[in-house]
């Protein structure tokens, strides 16, 4: 966990090499720039927060490949584009939150198959 610390500059794509992480949080830093495509090759991980950074660009639909993840966060960001409909291959999800960014676009309906997930934030 890197959380609430002042790290800033991009996220390193070099945390793929951690192949075994299963958790990863890096929420209330510094941190610019978009989400590498790479991270969604972490398939342990279960636990995934970027929260309240100044990450920038779309959601990378790479991010469906998290196939083991229960908890999302995203939220508090600039993130923008709309919500890949990858996102609903998470099976397991049960927490999405990507509350306080500006996406645009609808809903994607394929989140239903997220028979798991118990919170779904998109607000403002």
């Amino acid at each position: 966990s890197l959380f609430g610390n002042a790290l800033g500059g991009q996220i390193p794509v070099q945390i793929v090499n951690c192949t075994g992480l299963t958790y990863l949080s890096m929420w209330g830093n510094n941190l610019h720039g978009s989400i590498p495509d790479e991270l969604g090759g972490l398939n342990y991980l279960q636990t995934f927060d970027l929260s309240s950074n100044a990450l920038t660009g779309a959601i990378p639909s790479s991010l469906g490949g998290l196939v083991g993840v229960q908890i999302l966060f995203l939220k508090n960001n600039m993130l923008e584009g709309q919500i890949p409909i990858e996102i609903s291959n998470i099976s397991g999800l049960q927490q999405l939150d990507l509350s306080e960014n500006s996406l645009t676009g609808s809903i994607p309906s394929q989140l239903a198959r997220c028979i798991h997930l118990q919170l779904l934030d998109l607000s403002g």
